[in-house]
């Protein structure tokens, strides 16, 4: 008998202490981000300014200072790899989300498609749209086309696959440029660096000179769909605060804000 209620204390103990330790640890994750009361994103290039304005929400919702560094999905994916500072990656695609968590540095449960984007023809002063059978006819007048790198940006493995499938041009007379991301694709084209290029339709939603732009949505057939993943990192010393804005992103205000922006909701 005496045995029996020692056994049945020390599993009453046992029980005790796995839920000391379960409140232990959500309370100093919570501690941990209020104390800190910053985030650092890692965002590909395209969603950037859609993010300062998410994040100046977030902030005036929580007083949660959130710091961001944006570049190519690629660049930035090769950075947390090699031990960036940051909390979160929102990516232009899922491949390299993916492989963050395949090599134990990102939590699977946190993994969320935000967003997908869109990529557009964009040829200032001069509208055209695509024909019913998907093709667009380039121009004489477009002898430079910028669009990003393919192996650096999902937007620029987009364009390419859209060049190959649902354009028609003279490959002589047409030189390419790249950018390193669609943030400097963008630039070539509003500077005149290039007569044309295939852009994220964010960039152009987001630009002052928006009125202005002429340009033409690539369709969905011409290209591989361009999801965009997000996730928390392993390495985040936030990341009771990083799940909270993962939560706040996939939101219905911000998810119908980020339509605005120019993004078809996953």
């Amino acid at each position: 008998m005496e045995s029996t209620e020692f056994t049945w204390r020390v599993r009453c103990f046992a029980i005790l202490l796995a839920n000391l330790f379960v409140v232990t640890n959500t309370l100093a994750d919570q501690s941990a981000a209020t104390k800190a009361k910053s985030l650092r994103i890692a965002v590909a290039t395209n969603f950037t300014p859609a993010l300062k304005e998410i994040a100046l929400e977030f902030t005036e919702a929580t007083n949660f200072d959130v710091s961001i560094v944006s570049g190519s999905t690629g660049k930035l994916y090769a950075q947390i790899k090699n031990g960036m500072d940051a909390d979160l990656f929102l990516a232009a695609d899922q491949v390299r989300i993916r492989r963050l968590v395949d090599d134990g540095m990102a939590f699977n449960d946190t993994l969320i498609t935000y967003a997908e984007g869109r990529l557009v023809w964009w040829h200032p002063g001069s509208k055209q749209s695509f024909e019913p059978q998907d093709r667009l006819d380039i121009k004489n007048d477009v002898n430079v086309i910028a669009y990003a790198q393919p192996d650096l940006a999902p937007y620029g493995k987009a364009a390419e696959q859209a060049l190959s499938k649902c354009f028609r041009f003279a490959r002589s007379r047409i030189r390419f440029v790249h950018g390193e991301n669609v943030g400097q694709t963008y630039a070539h084209v509003a500077s005149g660096n290039a007569d044309a290029g295939l852009v994220a339709l964010a960039s152009i939603k987001l630009a002052q000179s928006s009125a202005q732009s002429s340009y033409a949505s690539v369709p969905r057939s011409c290209h591989e769909p361009i999801k965009q993943d997000a996730v928390v990192l392993k390495s985040s010393q936030n990341v009771w605060a990083a799940r909270q804005f993962l939560q706040f992103l996939l939101s219905e205000g911000t998810q119908r804000r980020m339509t605005e922006y120019g993004y078809t909701l996953p």
